[in-house]
């Protein structure tokens, strides 16, 4: 049986078989590091002569591993969201100092802060992302990480975003006035909570696949 590293983390067992596939499939580079009993530490597959036969001869590859399309696909919406958010972000802001007519609700002083430091903080991360993007398509090692990295973070603020939005509005509720202004402030809490779900699903799907082997080995550079 034998055993190969991922980020200097040994997987496996697996058969000789199956790591001939993995290679030959390009899912494994020819620089992994292997080892199976009788080996005195751990080696390149391009080092041993029973895998060169999937890996070509004096270690060269056969064929060099192509960037997985998945690495491809985030690369590019990971471009596209921070792109977005570089362009938007600015201009949210502005749109918070705009004169509102009598008779609108009215964002509190709680609220107001709460949404400059998102969009703040939102600012930053499209800066992040966009350069994740970037390396991505490079099949760079610290994109895959940054990007990684981005996915939890934005579950995790997205979490925080939807509690405090619920408890700041439902605040606001409870000093309402009017039927009218308390249907709009649980409109608000309703939106604000789906608007939240939502923005969940891009980090959910980046997080699994950035943990994906095939990704993985691709962004080893």
């Amino acid at each position: 049986m034998w055993y190969y590293l991922l980020e200097n983390k040994p997987v496996g067992p697996v058969s000789r078989e199956d790591l001939m596939r993995l290679l030959q499939e390009g899912t494994l580079s020819p620089d992994v590091h292997v080892w199976t009993e009788g080996l005195a530490r751990w080696q390149a597959a391009s080092t041993i002569f029973e895998l060169r036969g999937q890996i070509g001869p004096e270690g060269q590859p056969a064929a060099r591993m192509a960037r997985p399309t998945s690495v491809t696909v985030f690369g590019i919406l990971n471009i596209v969201f921070g792109s977005l958010g570089l362009m938007c972000t600015p201009l949210a802001i502005a749109a918070l100092w705009i004169p509102r007519q009598p008779g609108v609700m009215q964002m509190g002083a709680a609220m107001m802060a709460y949404t400059i430091v998102g969009y703040i903080v939102g600012f930053f991360c499209a800066i992040l992302l966009l350069a994740a993007g970037i390396g991505l398509l490079y099949q760079k090692r610290w994109a895959r990480q940054w990007s990684y990295g981005y996915g939890w973070f934005a579950i995790v603020w997205a979490i925080i975003g939807i509690i405090i939005s619920v408890a700041l509005m439902a605040s606001g509720i409870q000093g309402s006035g009017g039927l009218e202004e308390t249907a709009a402030k649980v409109g608000g809490v309703v939106g604000g909570m789906c608007g939240g779900i939502i923005g969940l699903i891009y980090p959910i799907i980046l997080v699994v696949f950035m943990r994906r082997p095939n990704v993985v080995e691709a962004c080893q550079k």
